[in-house]
């Protein structure tokens, strides 16, 4: 499977973990032999001199500690290896999707992706079968000194150990479904919380704290009955393994001690039977509920492994010049879910103009334009770029030269120069300079730190408009030959979104804007107002032409 290559590009650190887990599971048993070594000196079944005895025990310790270390350390090295190689090939994964195959899953599913499913596959898969490793050493180990002292007792131990491991496999049908009634209450009762917090000035505007308190109630309930009877389960399950643990451990001793009696083992041997069958019971008592662990983490392993096969790396069949001049659109129609989204489509774009594009909501403007970026797979008709099918061309070569800017800038939780190059690396009078022509003096406040200023998404020290021309100023640092604007002063204050649309209409950058806002400065600049409806190309032309004038009027625009 794809996702052993994680283990397999380590070999240096896994063919050490391969060799020490023996030797540190040998040492760990080898405990057994030592408490049999005391207890027959001190009955004086064997002489040694007790000092040396002593000293040597000591060293067995310490041979013990720095080889558990060993083996335990370099099995942490290799799952967060692991793990740092499957995170990164997520990133690059995910980086390779398309902006529709991007879009069809909320960021939910993602970080599940990044953090509970990565740590899943280190911890119940990855670590299960290193731990499992180690686990088969200790019982080989176990079970061939018991053999070596007496052989029958072996099997008897074995025998003892068999209603234990039964428990684990016939309690899964009570804990399986226990833990997912705890599972969907937990889920009800979040939502709850979820419903409280972000819906707080609604229940207290509304003077529904009342009603909606006794929701909560109930949900807290049920949540609470639920986990109550897991754990329930959990602890009668509990305690029929403790009572069968019981058993063997006495019964391994009264089977020993009837030995001693008879004279077929020493004192010392019952007490290294009694510490061996410690070590031989925890690996099958662990082996249900470890393969149970390492099945639900395999699940998990073909869930992205998918996820990674799916990623097509790009062959582009063409490329396009430094330079680009036009747009055209022909015949181009798009259909999702049986809804027509663009109809017969026929537009040309001169990368040195400007253009508004204007429409009532849903009318199919962006996704006019999201087709230059390959949004929707599956389009009829053609799109090219001088003359090249854009079927044909990277997705980063297309964006090298135009980009799609939308209303919601998003912000990094970095510097307020990482925010504006976007990680790039520019010098920092390029990115003063792009941010005081963007408008947005008032950041630097002649602070030579300014560009260290950390961001983030939340922050409320940026206000809606300085978001906007923190989009221009990275869109003048990346300097591309067109851009696209989608709905980017929406929602703004009308004074400061006239600023920021007067701006863009004033540069020499060609461009198009959506909007559903009327700036009759940048409506009689826009050297053509496009505008669709029902994913229709209605009527192309300048502000004072008839049709685009009679079109406004139907939009309410005048």
């Amino acid at each position: 499977m794809h996702s052993f290559n994680y283990m397999r590009r380590q070999p240096l650190r896994l063919l050490f973990y391969l060799i020490i887990v023996p030797i540190a599971a040998l040492s760990e048993v080898g405990l057994s032999w030592v408490l049999q070594v005391i207890t027959d000196v001190v009955t004086g079944k064997q002489h040694f001199d007790y000092a040396w005895l002593c000293a040597g025990i000591l060293l067995y310790i310490i041979a013990r500690a720095l080889l558990s270390f060993a083996q335990s350390f370099q099995r942490s090295r290799l799952l967060a290896n692991s793990s740092r190689m499957l995170r990164n090939d997520l990133y690059s994964a995910t980086l390779a999707r398309s902006l529709n195959q991007f879009s069809r899953h909320d960021h939910g599913f993602f970080l599940a992706k990044f953090n509970k499913e990565v740590e899943v596959i280190e911890d119940t898969y990855y670590g299960t079968a290193l731990r499992g490793y180690y686990l088969i050493w200790q019982l080989v180990f176990a079970l061939a000194g018991t053999i070596l002292i007496k052989p029958l007792v072996t099997v008897a131990i074995i025998l003892l150990c068999i209603p234990s491991m039964l428990v684990p496999m016939f309690s899964q049908k009570k804990t399986g479904p226990a833990q997912t009634a705890v599972v969907d209450a937990s889920t009800g009762y979040n939502n709850r919380v979820e419903d409280f917090i972000n819906g707080f000035g609604t229940v207290k505007f509304n003077a529904a704290g009342s009603r909606f308190g006794s929701l909560f109630t109930n949900a807290t309930a049920w949540l609470a009955k639920k986990e109550i009877h897991n754990q329930f389960v959990i602890k009668v399950i509990s305690e029929l393994l403790n009572f069968f643990d019981n058993i063997q451990y006495i019964g391994t001793w009264l089977l020993g001690g009837y030995l001693v009696l008879r004279g077929s083992i020493t004192l010392g041997e019952l007490v290294a039977f009694s510490q061996l069958m410690v070590f031989i019971s925890y690996p099958l008592f662990s082996a249900a509920d470890m393969l149970s662990q390492f099945y639900g983490g395999r699940a998990v392993v073909k869930n992205v492994t998918q996820y990674l096969q799916d990623a097509a790396p790009e062959t582009p069949k063409a490329h396009l010049p430094q330079q680009i001049q036009a747009i055209d659109y022909h015949e181009v129609g798009l259909t999702v879910d049986d809804q027509p989204l663009l109809q017969g489509v026929d537009l040309h774009l001169a990368t040195d103009r400007k253009y508004l594009i204007v429409g009532q909501s849903g009318s199919g403007k962006s996704t006019l334009m999201r087709q230059l970026f390959g949004y929707y797979q599956g389009y009829t008709g053609t799109i090219t770029i001088d003359g090249i099918d854009l079927r044909d061309v990277s997705f980063s070569d297309i964006t090298s030269h135009l980009t799609y800017v939308d209303q919601s800038t998003y912000l990094f939780n970095a510097t307020l120069a990482d925010n504006v190059t976007v990680f790039h690396d520019i010098p920092a009078d390029k990115i003063r300079q792009a941010v005081a022509q963007s408008g947005l003096q008032d950041l630097l406040a002649n602070n030579p730190d300014a560009l260290q200023r950390m961001l983030s998404d939340k922050s409320t020290a940026i206000s809606g408009g300085e978001r906007q021309r923190l989009a221009l100023a990275r869109n003048r640092l990346k300097g591309p030959i067109f851009t696209i604007y989608d709905e980017l002063t929406s929602g703004l204050d009308p004074r400061i979104a006239t600023q920021i649309e007067d701006d863009l209409f004033a540069s020499e950058q060609g461009l198009v804007l959506i909007t559903h806002r009327y700036n009759p400065t940048i409506f009689a600049k826009a050297d053509d107002i496009i505008v669709v409806n029902q994913g229709r190309i209605v009527t192309v032309g300048q502000d004072d032409s008839v049709d685009v004038q009679h079109a406004l009027q139907q939009l309410g625009f005048l």
